[in-house]
C-alpha cells in the first residue's frame, strides 16, 4: 500500500493557512442567521407550518435526535421580533403540534413499549432489571419528568414514549404534557426574541472559533500520532519450524 508520506502534514498547513485567513477577516464566513431569516421572510406564513411539523415529528418520530425544535423556534422567536411572524400563533402551533406529537409517541409506548422496552435497553446498554426501575420511576414521576425533561433533547424525545410503555394514564399525562409544552415553546421564543439582534452578530464569531477550535484539534491528533510509536512488522513465522 503506498505511503501516504507528507499529505497529512501538507493538508494540515492548507487548513491552517485558510484559519488564519478567516479568523484575520480577509474571507468572511458564510453567516447561517441571515440565511435563516431570509428563508423565514420567503416563507412566511408557511413559517407556522414548517415549525408545527418539526415540533410535532420532534417527538413521535425521533426528530429530535437530529434537528432540536428549539433551535427552529428560537430562530422563528427572532422573526417574530422582527415582525414578520405573529408570536401568539406562533406559540399555539408549538403548542399544539407538541402536543400531538407527544400524545403520538405515548400511544405508542402504551401499544409497544412493553415489548420494544427490553430492546431498547440493550441498545443504550442498560440490563432489563434496569429498564424496569426506570419505567417504575417514570410511573410515580412521570408528570415531573415531562415538564423537566422538556428542555432536555433526548428525555423530551423519550419521556412521552416511556410514560406510554410504563402505563400512564392519558389524563395524567395530558395536564403535565401540555404545561411542560407551553413552558418550553414560550421559553424559547422569548430566546429567539430577546437576542434576536446578538444572534446574528454572534454566528459569525462562533463561526471563527469553530474553525479554530477544529484547527487545534487537528495539530493535537498530528502530534499524538508523530509521537506514539509506530507499530513494528509483526513476526513471519519461520516454515521451517513446526507450529
Amino acid at each position: 500500500m503506498r505511503s501516504l508520506g507528507h499529505l497529512p502534514v501538507l493538508a494540515l498547513a492548507l487548513a491552517g493557512a485558510a484559519g488564519v485567513v478567516v479568523l484575520a477577516g480577509v474571507l468572511p464566513l458564510p453567516d447561517p442567521y441571515p440565511a435563516a431569516r431570509d428563508a423565514v421572510d420567503e416563507l412566511g406564513a408557511w413559517t407556522y407550518l414548517l415549525v408545527g411539523a418539526v415540533v410535532l415529528l420532534e417527538t413521535s418520530v425521533g426528530l429530535g435526535m437530529l434537528s432540536p425544535g428549539e433551535a427552529v423556534i428560537a430562530v422563528a422567536g427572532a422573526a417574530a421580533a422582527a415582525g414578520v411572524l405573529d408570536p401568539v400563533v406562533l406559540v399555539a402551533v408549538a403548542w399544539c403540534c407538541g402536543v400531538a406529537g407527544d400524545t403520538l409517541s405515548w400511544a405508542l409506548g402504551r401499544r409497544y413499549g412493553q415489548a420494544a422496552l427490553p430492546r431498547i435497553g440493550r441498545r443504550v446498554g442498560l440490563t432489563p432489571a434496569r429498564v424496569d426501575r426506570v419505567a417504575a420511576r417514570v410511573a410515580r414521576g412521570g408528570g415531573w419528568v415531562l415538564i423537566a425533561g422538556r428542555f432536555v433533547g433526548p428525555v423530551r424525545v423519550l419521556a412521552p414514549f416511556l410514560c406510554g410503555a410504563s402505563g400512564m394514564r392519558y389524563r395524567k399525562f395530558l395536564p403535565f404534557d401540555v404545561v411542560g409544552i407551553a413552558l418550553w415553546a414560550g421559553t424559547y421564543l422569548a430566546i429567539g426574541w430577546a437576542f434576536s439582534d446578538a444572534l446574528e452578530s454572534a454566528t459569525g464569531r462562533a463561526g471563527q472559533i469553530g474553525i479554530a477550535v477544529l484547527l487545534a484539534g487537528g495539530i493535537v491528533v498530528l502530534a499524538l500520532r508523530r509521537v506514539s510509536p509506530a507499530p513494528g512488522p509483526s513476526p513471519t513465522p519461520d516454515p521451517a519450524r513446526p507450529a
